[in-house]
């Protein structure tokens, strides 16, 4: 899996900051409903999603000091849509299915921040300013969302 995306910040300081993020792996417990007619069925399917992501960090700014917080786990669900079509009992035997399916995946990615603090930066520092222990800096959207078309092939007995 190769997922994953970045978003870069610039301050007065001047510096630019940038957060990174990949999915290493995600796991997902659907159902799925739906209307069969003669060979075809059309479903809908959802449930919960669970991902492992990987998080960095990296600035220009060499004044402040940066500590990294939060975990590589993310939760949310899934949605998605499909069709099937049940294959010819001749071309490979009984059971056979052939499929297409579009699956969109919401993870909330909410735990990982990364707190500023002085180091050697003047106490004229934009992140000292608000508040002189310190600020938080986290993604403006939390939300990891990617969608997928799929073609399936299942057997059942």
């Amino acid at each position: 899996m190769n997922l994953g995306d970045d978003v870069t910040a610039f301050s007065s300081t001047p510096a630019s900051y940038t957060f990174t993020r990949d999915l290493n792996a995600v796991t997902a417990l659907r159902a799925r409903a739906g209307y069969a007619f003669g060979t075809s069925l059309v479903y809908a399917t959802g449930g919960m999603a669970w991902g492992d992501m990987a998080h960095s960090f990296t600035t220009t700014n060499g004044a402040s000091n940066f500590t990294r917080t939060g975990g590589s786990d993310v939760d949310g669900y899934q949605l998605g849509v499909g069709y099937e079509l049940m294959l010819d009992p001749g071309m490979m035997g009984p059971g056979w299915s052939l499929g297409i399916e579009y699956l969109m995946t919401s993870l909330d990615d909410g735990d990982y921040q990364v707190a500023v603090t002085q180091g050697a930066a003047p106490p004229t520092n934009p992140f000292l300013l608000v508040n002189p222990s310190g600020t938080d800096m986290r993604r403006t959207n939390e939300d990891f969302e990617y969608g997928v078309i799929g073609a399936t092939l299942n057997w059942r007995w």
